[in-house]
């Protein structure tokens, strides 16, 4: 099984409880919720970082459900460059995009712990 299979059979049903109601999208107070839940913020990984991977992951969003939807990705983003902010201020992520926060939060976690990243992103799934 490959890690984030692994990390998404786990995860699975935190996710969803901390999902927007009317969408499977978490938004920032969601994303938030849950790293307190696990203990990421405070403990570990500060709230500027795991703000920073979110909305990083956020941007990409319009780009990945778009290639979901079969819509030719050069129509979008000539779109976003025309200013068309309703596409930018969906300031959500899908489940696949979450899965990815765990290994970016994971290779935040302190630079004085000497655990390779796959063995911190375990620890933070278990």
């Amino acid at each position: 099984m490959d890690t984030l299979a692994f990390i998404r059979k786990k995860l699975q049903p935190f996710y969803y409880s901390h999902c927007l109601t009317k969408s499977s999208c978490i938004n920032i107070e969601g994303f938030m919720s849950f790293c307190r839940e696990f203990a990421l913020f405070p403990y570990f990984i500060s709230r500027g970082k795991l703000m920073q991977i979110f909305y990083g992951l956020a941007s990409l969003y319009p780009l990945v459900s778009v290639k979901k939807d079969n819509i030719n990705n050069a129509q979008v983003l000539s779109t976003i460059r025309k200013g068309d902010l309703e596409i930018q201020k969906r300031d959500i992520i899908d489940e696949n995009l979450f899965i990815e926060t765990i290994p970016m939060c994971a290779a935040e976690i302190e630079e004085g712990d000497e655990r390779h990243t796959l063995d911190k992103v375990l620890f933070l799934v278990s």
